[in-house]
């Protein structure tokens, strides 16, 4: 398989082999049709004598050794029209008729040698034609000189110009498809690391979350284990409860990433508050859902950012806020819902609607920066409202309708 850095070269040799064979098929067939009206001619002025059978001869040799350049290797080209031209010396002088090969024979030499030596082999071509219509002539004529000569030099820069634009016509073929090249990989490759982002953020914001939660739950149960055997038992059920559901979301990545199992957005505040449940675990930070508004069903990519979200949020209360309280509040309205996460920890300097600066505790990992990719892929906003010794307060708002 060719690489993409090649497949310009090759389909420029591809095309440049096809018209060259449809020019040398042209060029065959109007060597036949000159070489048969110039015997015809003769045959026609001067009747069947000595000389028609020599010029029927060198007639047929003539094509025969012509038509045989396809059966050639390419080393031997330049021997083949060698031989060509002598042939049709020999018959041009004896009838001046087949002068108007001269025009096939040409361009075999411009696509046979180098431009040079295609010049100097025109120039005998020419001077033969010239030869042979002195010999016939009884008066000199200048235009049997300036015909000639014109028209050669005429053919050949048009051949040179016609060579030169399809040249140039090839290159910018070439540039072209390189840039689509260029463009379809820069398009690859900006695809892998969009995947690779969203892939980082979907593991953060899914697994590792319930990894942290059965963490929490466990280091919960062996603090209790021995003052309240029963509680301790109930963090160990709910720290397998959140094993459970971190292999629900494993296996959902693994599997083209399906969405959380959230039902049809009715079950949001339920899915809610299991998340709660497993921040207000951490030493001195207690979480709560409030619901306004009547529950109802909303698309599946936006019960999955509202989880998500409020997984992200509370984890970066326990991590960073040092809170001892957090209050999750989602609010149903006629086409969008919106989920608000307030705690009263230490806070940080930020603007309304920004992140924390590069390199803060706001910024760290995938937290914030994921929820904000993931809001605003479906059309939602994000605002951060912060400052030191305040709190912190994220407010999401997500669209549930295209109208």
């Amino acid at each position: 398989m060719l690489d993409d850095v090649d497949r310009p070269s090759a389909q420029r040799t591809s095309r440049n082999a096809m018209q060259t064979r449809t020019a040398w098929m042209l060029m065959d067939v109007v060597m036949i049709v000159l070489v048969a009206a110039s015997t015809a001619r003769y045959l026609i002025n001067h009747g069947i004598g000595d000389l028609a059978w020599v010029v029927l001869a060198g007639a047929a040799l003539l094509l025969v050794v012509y038509l045989t350049r396809r059966l050639l290797p390419a080393a031997l080209h330049v021997g083949w029209l060698m031989i060509v031209i002598v042939l049709w010396l020999v018959l041009v002088f004896i009838a001046p008729s087949f002068g108007w090969c001269v025009v096939v024979l040409a361009f075999a030499a411009l696509r046979t040698v180098s431009p040079g030596r295609a010049v100097a082999v025109i120039a005998v071509l020419v001077l033969g034609v010239i030869a042979a219509t002195l010999r016939i002539s009884d008066t000199f004529d200048p235009m049997i000189l300036a015909g000639p000569i014109c028209l050669t030099v005429l053919a050949i820069a048009t051949y040179r110009a016609l060579d030169d634009e399809a040249a140039k016509r090839q290159r910018l073929l070439d540039d072209l498809m390189r840039t689509q090249d260029s463009l379809a990989d820069a398009e690859r490759t900006a695809g892998a690391l969009a995947e690779r982002q969203r892939l980082s953020r979907e593991i953060h914001d899914s697994v590792a979350q319930d990894l942290t939660s059965v963490s929490l739950l466990l280091a919960a149960a062996v603090h209790d284990r021995t003052d309240d055997q029963e509680r301790s038992w109930d963090y160990v059920r709910q720290a397998a409860e959140s094993a459970r559901e971190g292999l629900v979301e494993a296996r959902g990545l693994v599997s083209t990433l399906s969405r959380p199992a959230v039902g049809d957005g009715t079950d949001l505040p339920r899915a809610l508050e299991r998340i709660a449940s497993t921040a207000s675990l951490s030493q001195g930070t207690t979480a709560t859902v409030h619901v306004e508004g009547v529950p109802r069903p909303v698309p599946d990519e936006v019960a999955a950012a509202v989880v998500r979200t409020a997984k992200g949020a509370l984890a970066n209360v326990i991590e960073h806020a040092d809170a001892g309280r957090a209050v999750v509040t989602l609010t149903y309205l006629p086409t969008a819902v919106s989920l608000d996460v307030r705690d009263d920890g230490r806070g940080f300097p930020t603007r309304p609607g920004r992140r924390g600066k590069p390199g803060t505790k706001a910024d760290r990992g995938f937290g914030l920066s994921g929820i904000q990719s993931r809001v605003r892929a479906l059309g939602g906003t994000v605002m951060i409202e912060s400052a030191p010794g305040d709190g912190t307060a994220l407010a999401v708002l997500l669209p549930t309708s295209q109208e």
